[in-house]
């Protein structure tokens, strides 16, 4: 009947791929026994390709251009596409990235069609994150009061500060989130007066 005409080839395009079904369509599918479909056995099933995309990547601003995995020349075809090529654009040809902020974005790489293995898509998650404050001053202007300054970074959503008297940051004097990509200067009032103090500054990056 039709409706089984078309039951079996719709069967035989999701189980082979468009173009091993295109030969197949050759065939004069009306002449088959009803609920019989041992034309599949003539047929091998197309297999996933195996390909080295990783689930995730994690990288930091301002590092250079990567790619997600080294293409050969026996892999299938691959388009590349990211969810936000302001965070990561991506060459939808040979799955070069350029990272243009921090953030996190999914990348999805398909593999076209081959005579062996049908088309698949892949997924990676990419965290880029914020670059490391590199220059940070310090200056006591009043008694259990720092005025800290560093370099900042418009890229950024805002910074979070801590003062400890220690280098491993044990107990802390003083915290505090300062909001605003392009801040780069704060006070903090300190919980007690000590000699040394050492400020630590962590970028983030909201979504």
């Amino acid at each position: 009947t039709t409706a089984y005409q078309k039951l079996v080839k719709n069967y035989l395009k999701s189980f082979y791929g468009t173009s091993r079904y295109k030969k197949m369509d050759t065939v004069m599918l009306y002449k088959l026994p009803k609920k019989d479909l041992s034309i599949v056995a003539k047929f091998k099933n197309k297999t996933a390709p195996s390909l080295p995309i990783p689930t995730t990547i994690i990288k930091t601003f301002g590092e250079k251009d990567f790619s997600l995995f080294p293409l050969t020349a026996d892999m299938p075809a691959c388009i590349f596409k990211s969810s936000n090529s302001k965070i990561l654009s991506i060459n939808k040809h040979n799955g070069c990235c350029i990272i243009k902020s921090p953030g996190v974005v999914k990348v999805t790489t398909t593999a076209a069609e081959t005579e062996k293995t049908r088309s698949t898509s892949y997924t990676t998650m990419v965290t880029i994150k914020p670059s490391v404050v590199k220059t940070i001053t310090a200056k006591k202007t009043k008694v259990k009061t720092l005025s800290i300054s560093w370099t900042a970074n418009a890229k950024n959503s805002g910074y979070e500060i801590q003062v400890s008297n220690n280098k491993k940051f044990r107990s802390i004097l003083a915290k505090k989130t300062v909001n605003g990509g392009r801040t780069k200067k704060t006070t903090l009032r300190l919980k007690s007066e000590v000699c040394n103090n050492y400020v630590r500054i962590r970028p983030y990056k909201t979504s």
